[in-house]
């Protein structure tokens, strides 16, 4: 992602993160950044809280992640980015634009790619 997509992610996100007034809040820049590199790692939680970039503790990534995670899940950010064909129209002109053709999707978990041909 470029840094013009993060602080766009960052504005989108704003709306549905609660504030907190501590002096020593994590910023949401940054939590979307924890949360954003252990989406991409999997389950180094201790690891990413301990790298120079993070520098917090392996709960506070915990809270982080729970609590970004729960944003990105708000049904107006899904909707935003996900969209399903939900009428037979929108399905069928999906399947007329993928007639014919070998499409490959792809689904990624834990860093490991998994292809899936239809």
């Amino acid at each position: 992602m470029s840094q013009h997509d993060i602080v766009a992610l960052c504005d989108i996100l704003r709306h549905y993160v609660q504030r907190r007034t501590s002096l020593q809040q994590t910023s949401l820049l940054r939590k979307i950044l924890i949360t954003l590199s252990f989406y991409a790692c999997g389950s180094y939680q201790r690891m990413l809280g301990r790298s120079i970039d993070a520098a917090v503790s392996q709960t506070t990534v915990s809270r982080i992640i729970k609590e970004i995670t729960g944003a990105f899940n708000h049904p107006n950010v899904l909707t935003r980015f996900i969209k399903f064909p939900l009428t037979r129209q929108e399905r069928a002109a999906v399947i007329q634009r993928y007639n014919g053709r070998n499409v490959e999707y792809e689904a990624k978990s834990d860093c490991a790619g998994v292809s899936i041909i239809g």
